[in-house]
């Protein structure tokens, strides 16, 4: 996995969820995670388990200060069927031990 701030990815999902957000913090995703909830589509769903996702990444395992994380991790919660591919081990060895 290549945890390098890059370009901000142009995906669905950011667009429905993030659009005109500069910065992912713990407090937008507890609102967007509120709002996803509310609605009972596939979509909804599907964007339920993302935010889910970054919120457990931002506050467990690539905690900085534990208040925002990168938009990278945007790309590995994008397309649920292949977030099971990455080693997701390795990047939070690395990050924990600054390596």
């Amino acid at each position: 996995m290549d945890l390098t701030p890059g370009t901000r990815l142009a995906s669905d999902f950011i667009q429905r969820r993030c659009s005109g957000v500069e910065r992912i913090t713990a407090s937008l995703i507890r609102t967007l995670l509120d709002d996803a909830v509310k609605v009972n589509s596939k979509r909804d769903k599907e964007d339920t388990a993302k935010l889910l996702c970054l919120y457990v990444y931002m506050k467990l395992f690539f905690s900085s200060s534990r208040e925002t994380i990168s938009w990278v991790f945007m790309r590995y919660v994008d397309n649920l069927d292949t977030v099971q591919n990455y080693d997701w081990t390795a990047a939070i060895l690395n990050t924990l031990t600054g390596l």
